[in-house]
């Protein structure tokens, strides 16, 4: 069992003891998740801008430009969703 499935066994069994809260526990993971998900759409965008850098063939350089394209489009949306999922969380406190 990798180490992330046995934290999540874990903290099932804390939540289900009641020792935890699920729903906070929840959002924590959901972010956490976001803030990875954000990460690794920025370590691919460096990549195919890396790519892109040493294409030498036309269609390879248009595939580069779409693809970084895309994922810009995605990395501004999982950052919206971040903001948005952090307004939330200070709507709740206040």
């Amino acid at each position: 069992m990798d180490r992330n499935k046995l934290l999540k066994s874990m903290n099932n069994i804390l939540i289900n003891l009641g020792i935890i809260d699920g729903s906070k526990q929840d959002e924590n993971i959901a972010l956490e998740e976001l803030k990875s998900r954000i990460n690794a759409t920025s370590r691919e965008m460096e990549q195919n801008r890396q790519n892109y850098d040493f294409a030498n063939d036309d269609t390879l350089i248009d595939m580069y430009i779409y693809t970084l394209k895309a994922q810009e489009m995605k990395y501004k949306h999982l950052l919206h969703k971040l903001r948005g999922s952090d307004e939330d969380n200070l709507k709740k406190v206040t």
